[in-house]
């Protein structure tokens, strides 16, 4: 039996806070196995690679996207019950594709057997673009049964992932949470996951989080819950847990509803400015005069409260460090004290010493995310804030860019030095290193917005082109299709 929970409503109700909470207290209680997955890097405009949704290749990509989902869920059950997904998944492309060679293109093997889960769906994505080769003949692939394959394929992982999440909740509640699913739901991605995973499984929860679309989910048994703006109740509920309200004015909660519209991420900006006012002393009388001008757009009323928290703030450090992540995609101190410092000081211990506490000054703000890795503002924030830094001051919204550059060029040349006794040809496994990866698209997104833009340009195609010479011209390359979609 199929539960289906869609929590739908806009950017900033609290979507993805919502999720977060459900799967952190689950995890709490050992009947339940909650899996957390966010489905942006699935997203196929930031890949770039639907250009042509009827094409084969397109096609072959989704299945790709398909498989990577579905290993991805994985890795969250238990694997004493659930078992080694990966594998199995190799098995059944090597022996599809065994199978359409000799059958349907009437290739000789020879023997050669299929192994990898690389080789194998890059073989798939060369023969959709018609270029696999056995010796010196290029094979040609007849459309039809091509497409056939990858739908028995598509079908075969889909069994056997069911197959195995249903095995587990013998044993305990699966609660499958899925955030950013607008991005995937007219793609085949989110509709074979839809028709053919979520509609099969036996016993578990399944809650999709979207922000608000023109395509809906309609399955049988599926329940819409629509995220609403919090009322003056909530508002003042939310706020006597963050505050103490006997040291603000009676009118508080209502001046604060009646500016943000009980949004819930607009509430929990005024929560932060009160409580960075109030640290300050500032007088009863001004936190309703804050609150007294109503802006018409609600983009300019949260770009507005930020402006008032960073006023608010008496810290320079703090203060720079917002500007920072306004423009940078993620950092940590690390970074931040070398933007601020320029490099100049960066590595005095008196210098470094003021900055060692300044993640956790960041995260009094809601604004702040912990990634883990590395820290992030909330994007609905952020994006905002950046395109009026923009606009507003360009010379320090460039002067950002090119200190990041600096930043992440730094730690290239550091990543390379400490690798400088490998030979030139292992050097090339680089552009397969994670570490490397995101060093190397946070130094090409900044420097796409320094002054020397010709350089820039000659830097992404040096780095795109060998790229591709190393891994995407054999098979699909995920690094190389970031590239293309954050210089698009």
């Amino acid at each position: 039996f199929l539960y289906l929970d869609v929590v739908e409503g806009v950017e900033g109700i609290g979507k993805t806070t919502l999720l977060i909470k459900l799967y952190e207290d689950l995890k709490k209680h050992p009947e339940f196995n909650p899996v957390w997955v966010c489905m942006t890097v699935f997203d196929p405009l930031r890949k770039g690679s639907r250009a042509n949704p009827d094409s084969l290749v397109t096609l072959a990509n989704n299945l790709d996207d398909y498989r990577q989902l579905l290993l991805e869920l994985a890795t969250e059950f238990p694997q004493d019950v659930f078992g080694d997904f990966g594998v199995c998944v190799e098995k059944i492309f090597a022996a599809t594709l065994a199978d359409f060679l000799t059958k349907e293109v009437k290739v000789d093997l020879g023997g050669v057997t299929i192994q990898t889960g690389n080789i194998h769906v890059g073989a798939f994505s060369r023969l959709a673009d018609g270029q696999l080769k056995t010796g010196d003949v290029i094979i040609k692939v007849p459309d039809q049964p091509f497409r056939l394959a990858i739908a028995h394929l598509k079908n075969e992982l889909t069994q056997e992932f069911v197959e195995r999440v249903n095995k587990v909740e013998k044993k305990v509640r699966c609660v499958l949470l899925m955030d950013n699913f607008q991005l995937v739901l007219s793609d085949e991605v989110g509709k074979w996951f839809l028709s053919g995973v979520a509609t099969k499984l036996d016993n578990t929860v399944v809650v999709l989080a979207k922000t608000q679309t023109t395509t809906a989910i309609d399955l049988p048994d599926s329940m819409m819950i629509g995220l609403p703006n919090f009322s003056l109740v909530e508002v003042e509920l939310y706020l006597s847990k963050r505050l103490d309200l006997k040291k603000f004015p009676k009118e508080l909660s209502k001046s604060i509803f009646n500016y943000t519209g009980g949004h819930p991420q607009a509430v929990v900006l005024a929560a932060d400015l009160c409580d960075s006012l109030q640290k300050r002393n500032v007088e009863e009388k001004s936190f309703i005069d804050i609150f007294g001008e109503i802006p018409l757009e609600h983009a300019q009323k949260l770009t507005k409260l930020v402006d008032k928290i960073k006023d608010s703030i008496q810290d320079d450090i703090v203060k720079k460090s917002l500007e920072i992540g306004w423009v940078v995609r993620r950092f940590d101190a690390d970074l931040i004290r070398h933007l601020i410092l320029e490099g100049q000081k960066a590595n005095d211990p008196q210098e470094s010493q003021k900055y060692d506490n300044i993640m956790s000054r960041l995260e009094e703000y809601s604004f702040t995310e912990n990634h883990g890795e590395y820290y992030k503002f909330h994007d609905f924030i952020r994006l905002s804030m950046e395109r009026r830094l923009r606009k507003d001051n360009p010379k320090r919204y460039q002067g950002i860019h090119q200190q990041a550059a600096i930043y992440y060029g730094q730690k290239l040349i550091a990543y390379d030095r400490d690798r400088k006794d490998q030979s030139s040809y292992l050097n090339w496994f680089r552009y397969e290193a994670y570490e490397w990866q995101v060093l190397m698209a946070e130094w090409l997104f900044h420097l796409k917005y320094t002054p020397d833009r010709q350089f820039a340009r000659l830097m992404f195609l040096q780095i795109y082109v060998d790229a591709f010479w190393w891994w995407g011209f054999y098979e699909r390359f995920p690094f190389c299709e970031r590239l293309l979609s954050e210089w698009g």
